[in-house]
């Protein structure tokens, strides 16, 4: 997470920065909204803005469209541009609320629906036979125990991706969930099966400092999760 002592520059800084503060106090993570405004921050830079305040002009072309950005991209900086200007009125600076944007129409072509445990057992055994690949040594062993995870433990998938060696206790069979929903830690105990897999996949990923990266990603960075999203969708392909 960027310190947010130093990530506004512009006249408006000491005001972004409260903003997200209060956010943070009440419970969210505001991490992705604290990119945003960094980028309507360094915009008020550039067009030379220098008082402490979000003209309507400049707020216009920053919340503008882009050729290449989706609806609910534009949607999402909106939406927090809207809230910052609630809190800037409750602090006395004059500012037009922006008209909300469209929400972007739901993807009809989804249908939610359950896994049977036959299915479940076909795509553990499908992401069981992925094969070694050069450009991600360890990705064989890594996808196999995070599935598990996602589906043993009902995790959100940042959750899963986020562990470290030292939220993994292996002893105890228990998981630490650090600065979840709410900026809240929380236990979660695994089943006994899937306690002695996690034991095997440790052991056969080798030593490894507390600080690192449980379901590592090639040079022990945090898989995205455009990566498993895509990996589950072939193992759907190849389970049928």
């Amino acid at each position: 997470m960027i310190p947010i002592e130093s990530d506004f520059q512009s006249a408006l800084a000491p005001l972004l920065r409260d903003f997200v503060l209060e956010k943070r106090a009440v419970g969210y993570l505001y991490v992705t909204e604290q990119y945003l405004l960094r980028r309507l921050d360094r915009h008020l830079i550039e067009h030379g803005h220098g008082t402490a305040t979000l003209p309507k002009p400049l707020l216009a072309t920053w919340l503008g469209r882009a050729v290449h950005e989706s609806a609910k991209t534009q949607s999402a900086r909106v939406r927090v541009v809207r809230q910052l200007a609630r809190f800037l009125r409750r602090n006395g600076v004059v500012v037009e609320l922006p008209a909300s944007s469209p929400r972007a129409l739901p993807n009809t072509r989804f249908v939610a629906r359950i896994f049977t445990p036959d299915e479940i057992g076909r795509l553990l055994v499908a992401v069981d036979r992925m094969p070694p690949d050069a450009r991600a040594p360890q990705r064989h062993r890594v996808m196999p125990a995070l599935f598990r995870v996602l589906y043993g433990c009902g995790l959100r998938l940042g959750e899963a991706l986020r562990l470290r060696v030292e939220d993994v206790d292996l002893a105890a069979g228990v998981l630490t969930i650090r600065e979840a929903k709410f900026r809240k830690d929380r236990l979660v105990p695994v089943a006994a099966s899937l306690h002695a897999y996690l034991q095997r996949y440790h052991a056969e990923m080798g030593e490894r400092p507390a600080e690192a990266i449980f379901f590592a990603a090639p040079h022990g960075r945090v898989y995205s999760a455009h990566t498993p999203y895509a990996m589950f969708r072939r193992m759907l392909r190849t389970a049928k």
